[in-house]
């Protein structure tokens, strides 16, 4: 199992956005390996968004449209009875970012509809 630097256990899986729920979140299908898919909410690490800004859900729409994604994960949670999970978002090896910036949490602060989480 790969460790941190803080010690704290991490994967990486590729996964593909299927929608945007908020500035900060989405539903995503993340590749387990070996033809195993599993649909989860995915909640980005390192950023604040308001879940009711529309404007901030509108940026991320656009930032995260059709993207191919690469998650790090931190942990799992549960939501509404679901699966959530909490990662470092990255942009996917072959997608065009539709920013300066590689990382999902980059550009949603970069526009300015994000904050860095304390």
């Amino acid at each position: 199992m790969p460790h941190t630097r803080e010690g704290a256990f991490e994967w990486e899986y590729p996964a593909k956005v299927i929608s945007v729920s908020s500035g900060g979140a989405f539903f995503a299908d993340i590749d387990m390996g070996m033809h195993v898919h599993v649909r989860a909410l995915v909640i980005c690490e390192g950023i604040d968004v308001d879940w009711d800004d529309l404007q901030a859900k509108k940026e991320a729409q656009k930032l995260l449209h059709e993207a191919d994604v690469t998650l790090r994960t931190r942990r799992l949670i549960s939501y509404e009875g679901g699966l959530g999970v909490v990662a470092e978002v990255n942009y996917g090896p072959w997608f065009q970012p539709r920013s300066e910036q590689g990382s999902f949490a980059a550009a949603m602060l970069a526009t300015g509809h994000a904050k860095v989480a304390a």
